[in-house]
């Protein structure tokens, strides 16, 4: 069960999809089972220029 909904701005999903196939589904699976549970547990936040946003790293992957 998911408790936070995950959206991907524009640029950040045109990346994604330059990934390979089974890198993706890697991903989409860690994305829903840490990000969706708890965005704030499994990422820091970003100071200026950043702050608002929060990084999250997966192998060798960061998403903002």
């Amino acid at each position: 069960m998911r408790d936070w909904d995950v959206k991907f701005t524009d640029e950040g999903l045109a990346d994604v999809r330059k990934l390979p196939k089974g890198i993706k589904n890697a991903l989409r699976k860690s994305i829903l089972a840490t990000i969706a549970r708890d965005p704030y547990g499994c990422s820091r936040e970003l100071e200026e220029p950043l702050r608002g946003w929060r990084s999250f790293h997966w192998r060798k992957y960061r998403m903002y």
